[in-house]
């Protein structure tokens, strides 16, 4: 009982730090659920990403109403209803070809595979060039001037969207909010609220053909038991980050994801244990081999947002000696 107790406690710990970042930057917080359970539980990974999946609508919809309750609402509705068109399609075809998967090693080198780059990008995310970084500012967007081209670009990936909820337990907000971004042009905090938002049909509809595949194979109190310690844990931050997310900079806090992100995904397919550990013998020596990969990748990022800082000071201090001659 006691262990039982110690292990839901650490659920829910967990659960919260990964609800309060990811609704934050409008993610299901996925990339990291899957992991953990994998990882730290030892579930398989079949069985981890419908966890994930379904454990994405506690944060979802708690995070959903405290955008929509905003004194300026966050949400764009439109895209909101427009993105689940495509994705909830994503979703279904990715929860049948995972049940396709028999190798759940497999299963972990293509989550890996597909959110390295990911990760990456996140830890690549820019700071504006005009010096600054607020994204709570959405007045001036408007969906209607969006072109053809940039919203049939929008529907694909929207489907990929999709596939990758259904197929690796996301939500599909690490690709709808990049997208949403880049793709549309929608400011940070609205992409971040409208992913939050759509992520409730595709995460339902993604849930609901992963419930019929585990009741063939069983297991459904376990199921149950880690979706709802989870669940818990993401109300709980899907209060708090939203109200947070204009006062946290979210370039340094999007960094900060990818490079976490990073180190579960490289554990999860063994490229530590492959690296110094081959006869998978020594757990202690495999955790350093994924440290040592993590540091080779991390530490050229960190170069990078040296370098980006360093240069807009440079950039900003000729400004700053210029306004203080016209002063004089």
């Amino acid at each position: 009982m006691q262990e039982i107790i110690l292990e839901l406690s650490l659920v829910i710990a967990l659960s919260i730090i990964i609800g309060l970042g990811s609704s934050m930057v409008g993610i299901s917080g996925g990339a990291f659920k899957t992991p953990m359970l994998i990882i730290i539980f030892g579930l398989s990974a079949q069985f981890s990403t419908a966890i994930s999946l379904f454990s994405a609508l506690f944060l979802a919809i708690p995070s959903s109403i405290q955008y929509y309750k905003r004194e300026k609402n966050s949400i764009s509705i439109t895209i909101g209803l427009i993105i689940p068109v495509f994705s909830v399609p994503g979703s279904i075809v990715g929860v049948i070809v995972k049940s396709m998967i028999a190798d759940d090693f497999l299963l972990k080198i293509i989550f890996g595979v597909s959110l390295l780059p990911i990760a990456i990008l996140m830890m690549l995310t820019k700071r504006k060039e005009n010096g600054t970084d607020s994204h709570c500012d959405i007045t001036e967007y408007d969906h209607k001037n969006n072109k053809p081209l940039q919203w049939s670009i929008f529907a694909i990936g929207s489907f990929v969207a999709g596939l990758a909820a259904g197929l690796l337990g996301l939500g599909g907000g690490t690709v709808a909010v990049p997208l949403m971004c880049i793709v549309l042009g929608m400011p940070m905090l609205m992409a971040a609220a409208t992913s939050v938002f759509a992520m409730i049909f595709t995460a339902a509809a993604g849930t609901i053909v992963n419930y019929a595949v585990i009741t063939q194979t069983g297991d459904l109190f376990s199921f149950f038991y880690y979706s709802l310690a989870i669940g818990i844990g993401m109300i709980i931050g899907a209060q708090i980050g939203p109200k947070y997310a204009c006062k946290i900079d979210g370039v340094f806090l999007r960094r900060i994801f990818g490079a976490i992100l990073v180190f579960p995904l490289i554990h999860m397919m063994n490229v530590g244990q492959q690296l110094l550990d081959p006869s998978g013998t020594n757990f202690a020596i495999a955790t350093l081999g994924d440290f040592i990969v993590w540091l080779l990748i991390i530490l050229p990022h960190a170069c990078i947002w040296l370098y980006w800082s360093l240069k807009k000071r440079t950039q900003s201090t000729p400004e700053i000696t210029t306004e203080v001659s016209l002063i004089k």
